[in-house]
């Protein structure tokens, strides 16, 4: 396990088609950099990148985007790397084991993971559902799978003129917590501290995999728009770019900066960005189901990210390896957050 090195394991991650963000090296050093415990493993048809979580409700094993298998039915496999995965759980003292490969929701899937004595979990593990929008096709094909009112915004926030930048100014974080802090408000939901952050956005900036488009101002037009006084940034999309694959990881915004398109004039130059970094899709990162979207908690940013068009996709859901008894104390808090935070 300690002899991996960053080469190692980006060439062993480029292996596997599912090889993804949750499994680089960039996403590991970062958890290091916040004080956890971080392990990677590779092995006969698959590898692994596990995370320590020392939460208060129970410490616990996760494995975001992973493990990555040759081939997802196959018990022997499945067997190899549960056998390697609770080896580090019992070193560090865990009381379950939570997984989330980055593979289609199937139900043969889960009924393998059932005879390992996974179980699904209470919560999730980063993004179940999402929607993926191809980037392989024009811009004008893109633009008519779009939702009329979401045509409508892109085409109206290029007569107005607002100005999207992108930068990989570090600086720019300080202002994304301020921002994020005001959308959480409004959204209900914990924001991430500035360590977090910060340090994911220095890895993936070190390979050049990481961007955050803003709008800060506006050229000249309406006077009613220039009232706004957009001077410093009033809408950030932290997006991160990897294996042909855009993000659309985190996003924050003024209440000033919802009076005018700027969320579609960065969508639109998220996506421009994409298709000249080569990617071939672009991860909307969240959405929720269609009988959710009247009461769960994002359904406002769900409906956001489907106008623009794209298919939604279902990764394997969540699954826990109850390591110990403690582990229901876990099950029955999360499941209380659950309903308390209308997920």
């Amino acid at each position: 396990m300690t002899d991996i090195t960053k080469s190692k394991w980006g060439k062993s991650l480029g292996n596997h088609p599912d090889g993804n963000f949750l499994q680089s090296w960039a996403w590991g050093e970062f958890h290091q950099k916040l004080g956890l415990p971080v392990y990677r493993v590779k092995f006969n048809n698959g590898m692994f990148q596990a995370i320590v979580e020392p939460a208060k409700r129970g410490r616990h094993l996760t494995v975001p985007g992973g493990p990555l298998l040759k081939n997802y039915f196959s018990v022997p496999q499945w067997k190899q790397a549960v056998t390697l995965m609770k080896e580090i759980a019992v070193k560090e003292r865990c009381v379950f084991i939570r997984i989330r490969p980055q593979v289609s929701d199937t139900c043969k899937v889960s009924d393998t993971l059932q005879m390992m004595d996974f179980r699904p979990a209470p919560m999730h593990l980063h993004a179940q559902l999402t929607r993926v929008i191809d980037l392989t096709k024009t811009d004008e094909q893109l633009l008519s799978e779009m939702r009329k009112s979401t045509r409508y915004e892109i085409k109206k926030s290029l007569k107005m003129g607002i100005k999207v930048e992108k930068s990989q100014d570090e600086k720019l974080i300080d202002d994304f917590i301020k921002l994020q802090a005001e959308t959480a408000k409004r959204e209900g939901f914990v924001p991430f501290s500035k360590k977090y952050l910060l340090e994911q956005f220095r890895e993936f900036n070190m390979t050049d995999s990481v961007e955050l488009f803003f709008v800060s101002q506006l050229r000249p037009g309406p006077a009613a728009i220039a009232r706004l006084g957009l001077s410093k940034p009033a809408s950030i999309a932290f997006v991160i770019f990897y294996r042909g694959e855009a993000i659309y990881h985190y996003a924050a915004s003024t209440d000033e900066a919802r009076k005018i398109p700027a969320a579609y004039a960065i969508q639109w130059e998220i996506i421009q960005e994409a298709k000249k970094r080569g990617c071939k899709t672009y991860n909307l990162w969240g959405d929720v189901t269609d009988e959710k979207l009247l009461t769960h908690r994002f359904a406002g940013p769900s409906l956001f990210k489907r106008g623009f068009g794209g298919k939604q996709f279902a990764y394997l859901p969540a699954h826990d390896m109850p390591l110990n008894w403690k582990y229901w104390i876990n099950w029955g808090i999360e499941n209380l957050r659950k309903i308390t935070r209308s997920l």
